[in-house]
């Protein structure tokens, strides 16, 4: 069989630590060839040129695909995925992957896998058929996974899901979460460690806060996001809050003001554009907890053993572990969900997102699908 040339696609620091191990896992394939395309996030100052990891990780970037994201509106957020569209048709025409592999439920990953559909390449999707009804990446992900040939989910449910919107079953397979396969892998810093990469104390009770803006939330973002400040200033003197900044959808450039403000009236909140799959890990390891809205509360932390304070209908829809304690966003409920959250045991927590293991299935499964010239135009299956 002819090498088969994986077009990757990364466009933030959260995506790329969570495909991490499969893309390692491809470059090690001899009949597969990795092509790595990076855009979004990882190209702006804004979030910390974090392109820069993707190079020090070793990977070789096939392509950089510049979609303008900066955070602010709904607009912005349109012209850049026209941006990404155009900018992914163009690199692909000149050279033409045999499948692009793509994760999740971004506008970046969207306008990747509208040109790959159009261009008649074939797509694998992990993580497709989940729900979140409080984010517009609910029908972005919907969307691709429409356009994919292959599907890679984190769980059973999602994989029910996807053959009730006409996926073929012998495409769909449950292989669990990548996000979970480093945490197996990676020989996580200790608190000592953390603390001087992060360049500040973590005290005793140390808190990982992410707040994104929940797209199809009809609340204001930046009035949700200071209710949480208002919360985390208001702990113990013994609570820190590490808090990574917001992504670039529609008003994450404004929560990323917030978040400035609020460090300079608190030493105990500490914010960072980005750590990086290695340090935000080791954070996990000598957490309390996570609180926030993003999908890592309740992918990466029931494996660590501690509970997620999960605020608002950003992540509506999703399965969820017994360690994660849903709250609306406002202050006095946010501080009664993180006092809740400081007497739970999660020590002995299932994840239902898998066993960490995820690699190992995905590659299993791209090789039998190869050479992806095969996998031909994609049909309706009807489920009934």
């Amino acid at each position: 069989m002819q090498r088969q040339i994986v077009a990757g696609v990364t466009g933030s620091r959260a995506d790329f630590g969570i495909q991490k191990p499969v893309l390692e896992a491809i470059l090690a394939e001899p009949d597969f060839a990795l092509d790595l395309y990076v855009t979004g996030m990882h190209l702006s100052p804004r979030f910390g040129n974090t392109v820069e990891e993707v190079e020090s990780a070793g990977f070789e970037i096939a392509g950089r695909i510049d979609c303008e994201a900066t955070g602010g509106s709904h607009e912005e957020i349109a012209l850049s995925t026209s941006a990404g569209m155009a900018g992914f048709t163009k690199a692909w025409s000149l050279k033409r992957p045999d499948l692009v592999l793509l994760l999740g439920d971004r506008f970046e990953t969207f306008a990747a896998a509208s040109a790959a559909y159009l261009l008649n390449i074939p797509i694998a999707h992990i993580a497709g058929g989940d729900v979140t009804s409080g984010s517009l990446d609910d029908g972005l992900r919907h969307a691709i996974s429409k356009f994919s040939n292959l599907h890679f989910t984190t769980n059973d449910e999602a994989s029910a899901r996807l053959v009730r919107m006409g996926e073929d079953p012998a495409t769909v397979h449950t292989t669990g979460t990548p996000a979970l396969d480093s945490i197996r892998s990676l020989e996580l810093l200790s608190k000592d460690e953390v603390e001087r990469r992060v360049g500040a104390p973590l005290g005793k009770h140390l808190l990982v806060v992410t707040f994104h803006p929940a797209t199809a939330d009809k609340g204001s973002p930046v009035e949700q996001f200071g209710e949480l400040l208002t919360a985390l200033e208001a702990l113990p003197a013994d609570h820190v809050s590490l808090v990574t900044y917001a992504n670039a959808d529609s008003g994450g450039a404004a929560l990323n003001e917030a978040l400035e403000a609020a460090t300079a009236r608190s030493s105990r909140i500490i914010a960072r554009e980005s750590l990086g799959q290695l340090l935000y890990l080791s954070a996990l390891r000598h957490a309390s907890m996570v609180v926030g809205n993003s999908s890592s509360g309740l992918y990466e932390a029931p494996s660590f053993g501690i509970p997620t304070v999960n605020i608002g209908t950003r992540q509506d829809g999703r399965i969820r572990a017994s360690s994660v304690i849903d709250c609306p966003p406002e202050r006095d409920a946010i501080a009664t969900a993180i006092a809740k959250a400081s007497a739970m045991d999660c020590s002995d927590m299932d994840n239902p997102y898998g066993d960490g293991r995820a690699t190992k299935r995905i590659i299993e499964r791209l090789r039998a699908a190869a050479p992806f010239a095969g996998i031909g135009m994609k049909r309706y299956h009807d489920p009934l």
